[in-house]
């Protein structure tokens, strides 16, 4: 279903150095659905084209009445796969403690800056819930940051919108073909903007790499596949919520890959682009399609040497990053080059509120468009404001050259104590009959080992005492399961005990 209402965004000569869409989710009536279904944002815009559709025919007279309504252009903005609702529904009176009611919401960002030019006088804001049990409720708003962008945009032109079935690679290309476009005078630099997801019981649970081609070469390739469904902040769900899907997880927002083709086109002239899947097998019974939108967006300006701080992980009190919060030990942080050139090399200065300025050199090979996670060596807190608790991190000097564009260096977060604990304590838990998927680690302030084990009795009780020194540490107790994705599924989950599996199962498990 489409949920549309017209709005009417400011048609000024203001420039934004960022434009950001916040999508708060929330539970419909009567309740959150119990599964998890594609929720698009899209936004329309009239193209001045009509559309037309009968209204009568007057087969006496052989006269035909029409009616006639603009034709919209839609573009996605974000996507997101709500979370299995089930094991949190207040509905069910065994679950009343865990939190899905009315007041629920989980937000979601999402940097729609380069659709600037889109985001004028009047705009349909879609949002497409692609479920039939109960609902969501959405709200959708838009966050503008006056100032120059860090590059501006040209066009925006649409290379795919559609889902796309799959039932082998002959009969995806004749679906998916190459686009011609032509590349305006003044570009200066472009890239190819891919939100997919695999659906289906065979393209959710296969792990398949795309291909972006141009001029068909190709110039850019990524597996998309989300792994890390079983660290979600929305935790826990019901159903099969920790399993790997292709590039989606229940209650996640998906990934968009961008890809740099700035090489591989002329100013002037035209190119074409296409996107290629995996040539693989559909099993006996089984089905894939795929979700795709894909965008290439060009630019007539843009800096050589930029580098953005793109988020604070933690420390960050925000609902995002519950998952990783809160610390006291290494701060882990994304920074994104937003120039021309790779981005070797950048400076990191970082600190709280009230404390004083630490500094991290990062090293790598970054090239236009792309992310990387940073964990920070440890600090000292020492002359925190606790009234007031923020973290700052701020991302300088890319290539050892002064930042061209310093709006997008610095960011800060609210954040959340520790826990204390005494200097004596035990850990204590009981293993399942599969001790050898578990390991738990402590670290020290700085990343180091204190205390690993791994080795532990079946389906026994474990006590282990710890003596630490005064400090700040990390504990992380860790769970692999081979049989299902390599995901950790915890000491206790349903799809590995009756009546899902019995004990002549590979993947049966006890309760820990």
């Amino acid at each position: 279903s489409n949920d549309d209402n017209w709005v009417v965004f400011p048609n000024t000569n203001t420039t934004y150095q960022k434009i950001l869409m916040r999508f708060t989710l929330g539970c419909g009536t009567p309740a959150c659905s119990h599964w998890d279904y594609t929720v698009n944002a899209e936004l329309g815009k009239k193209n001045g084209a009509l559309d037309s559709a009968i209204v009568a025919i007057d087969t006496l007279t052989n006269d035909t009445t029409w009616s006639y309504s603009d034709h919209v252009n839609f573009t996605e903005l974000g996507r997101l796969i709500t979370p299995y609702g089930n094991y949190m529904d207040f509905n069910w009176p065994q679950n009343q403690a865990h939190g899905f009611d009315s007041s629920w919401t989980h937000p979601y960002i999402y940097d729609v800056t380069d659709y600037a030019t889109m985001l004028k006088d009047s705009v349909v804001i879609r949002v497409h819930y692609d479920g039939w049990t109960d609902a969501f409720r959405a709200n959708v708003e838009f966050i503008f940051i006056e100032g120059q962008p860090t590059r501006t945009v040209e066009h925006v032109k649409e290379i795919y919108h559609s889902y796309y079935g799959y039932g082998n690679s002959a009969d995806f290309e004749n679906q998916v073909t190459a686009r011609a476009f032509t590349v305006g005078p003044n570009v200066t630099s472009a890239k190819v903007s891919v939100i997919i997801t695999g659906h289906g019981n065979q393209g959710e649970f296969d792990p398949h790499s795309f291909f972006v081609r141009v001029n068909g070469g190709i110039v850019y390739s990524q597996l998309f596949w989300k792994d890390d469904c079983d660290v979600n902040p929305i935790a826990p769900q019901g159903g099969t919520w920790i399993f790997p899907r292709a590039n989606w997880c229940p209650g996640d927002k998906v990934p968009v890959y961008e890809a740099d083709v700035t090489p591989h086109i002329t100013p002037g002239q035209s190119v074409s682009l296409d996107i290629d899947l995996d040539d693989f097998v559909i099993q006996n019974g089984a089905s894939a399609g795929y979700g795709i939108s894909a965008y290439l967006i060009t630019y007539t300006s843009q800096k050589d040497n930029d580098v953005m701080m793109d988020e604070i992980i933690a420390p960050n009190s925000a609902k995002p990053y519950l998952h990783w919060n809160p610390i006291c030990t290494q701060p882990k942080v994304k920074i994104k080059n937003t120039g021309k050139q790779n981005l070797t090399y950048a400076q990191i200065k970082y600190w709280v509120k009230g404390g004083t300025y630490w500094y991290y050199e990062w090293t790598g090979n970054l090239p236009p468009f792309q992310s990387e996670q940073v964990t920070l060596p440890a600090f000292d807190w020492f002359g925190l404001d606790t009234a007031d608790r923020r973290f700052y991190a701020e991302v300088s000097w890319p290539n050892q050259k002064p930042d061209e564009y310093a709006f997008n260096n610095k960011l800060e977060s609210a954040f959340n104590m520790t826990p204390k604990l005494d200097s004596v304590f035990y850990i204590q838990f009981q293993s399942n009959n599969r001790p050898e998927e578990n390991n738990y680690v402590v670290r020290n302030e700085n990343g180091d080992t204190i205390k690993f084990r791994s080795t532990f009795n079946a389906s026994a009780t474990l006590r282990d005492t710890l003596r630490l020194q005064p400090g700040s540490y990390a504990f992380d107790f860790n769970d692999f399961d081979v049989s299902n994705f390599g995901c950790g599924d915890g000491l206790k989950f349903f799809v590995n005990q009756p009546p899902n599996a019995s004990s002549g199962d590979p993947w049966y498990e006890t309760s820990g």
